[in-house]
């Protein structure tokens, strides 16, 4: 991760992160990750993706119970948009979006297709 790709600020409370995407397209679904740095190393900061979507691989269910920014850091950058399909698992329910690979891959560290 020496070259992460471009950085967006992203705003919790009162404090501002610069992280960046990390994207993973394969037959399952879509893996979304935001990253940031700490003391000069790379950590994991949010997992945007909770489930797998509804068998488009660019689609995913998106994680508001343990990241409830993650929506609001989709369509601040135009990475995506709900497709109206909602997801439950243990008592949660999750939004499924579908997302717009040519502009994730402006922001994104990787995005392959597998």
């Amino acid at each position: 991760m020496s070259n992460p790709g471009r950085r967006i600020p992203v705003t919790l409370y009162h404090d501002t992160f610069v992280c960046w995407i990390e994207a993973a397209v394969t037959k399952h679904g879509i893996s979304l990750e935001l990253w940031d740095e700490d003391e000069g190393y790379p950590e994991m900061f949010a997992d945007l993706i909770r489930l797998p979507g509804s068998g488009r691989p660019n689609t995913g269910c998106v994680d508001v119970n343990n990241f409830p920014w993650a929506i609001r850091v989709i369509e601040d950058y135009g990475l995506g948009k709900p497709t109206g399909m909602i997801r439950e698992s243990n008592w949660c329910r999750y939004p499924e979006y579908e997302f717009d690979l040519d502009k994730l891959a402006e922001y994104a560290y990787e995005a392959e297709e597998g």
